[in-house]
């Protein structure tokens, strides 16, 4: 099962949304969904994206980085962090993963967190492009 997503001109996978792909500040609705193979029984595809998509802006907003704690993949913790470059450049992601086994959650959030939104507001300061 395969669905297209439009966040503006990017397009990509449907269940793996990559932080990267998402347009910080834009409304969960904005999605365009269309189932491009046979359904699945019993599975909504579509609405788990846009689930997906809502929980990764309220993330950003309350936590600052957008995390998947075993949902893309089992046995995978992960974080991202925004970054804007401008220069009519799409909005981009530094993330930080590994296998669950060898970093938590509380890891992440605690120690990797800090540093990844530090790094993108250097990254973002020496672009000239932090608000």
């Amino acid at each position: 099962m395969a669905a297209v997503i439009r966040l503006g001109a990017v397009r990509g996978p449907p269940v793996a949304v990559e932080p990267s792909r998402i347009r910080i500040g834009t409304e969960p609705d904005i999605l365009d969904l269309r189932d491009a193979g046979p359904p699945q029984p019993g599975r909504n595809v579509a609405g788990e994206v846009k689930q997906g998509v809502a929980r990764a802006l309220r993330d950003i907003r309350e936590l600052g980085v957008c995390c998947s704690f075993g949902e893309w993949q089992k046995d995978v913790n992960d974080i991202a962090v925004p970054v804007r470059p401008g220069g009519g450049l799409p909005p981009m992601a530094i993330n930080c993963g590994a296998p669950a086994y060898m970093v938590s959650r509380d890891f992440l959030l605690e120690k990797v967190r800090p540093r990844l939104i530090a790094l993108a507001s250097e990254l973002e300061t020496s672009l000239g492009t932090q608000a």
